[in-house]
């Protein structure tokens, strides 16, 4: 009774996980596997090695946009700070259509 236990619970992980990888609006945008269900792997970097050579590396690998969380983007081009907080530094309101 108890193992049933366990795989009920172990099939009802891996569904979350899948849920969390595929269901969001950021499911689109490529990045490291683990990213696009947990931020726990920028915790192993950041005490494992450079997070900062970590994310110049994953742009290399992955391109300009990286998905680096379940619902967290790292963007390589500066000009997209201006394109996101504008000339006054203050979030600009912008409609995106996640679903296409």
């Amino acid at each position: 009774m108890a193992s049933n236990l366990w795989i009920l619970g172990i099939i009802l992980l891996l569904l979350n996980i899948l849920r969390i990888r595929y269901s969001r609006g950021l499911n689109r945008f490529n990045g490291p596997l683990p990213a696009s269900s947990t931020s726990l792997w920028k915790v192993w970097y950041a005490f494992n090695s450079s997070q900062k050579q970590t994310y110049v590396d994953i742009h290399h690998k992955y391109g300009g946009v990286v998905r680096i969380g379940p619902s967290e983007l790292s963007f390589a081009d500066p000009q997209a700070i201006y394109d996101i907080y504008g000339p006054e530094g203050t979030p600009q309101k912008v409609l995106v259509d996640v679903a296409a």
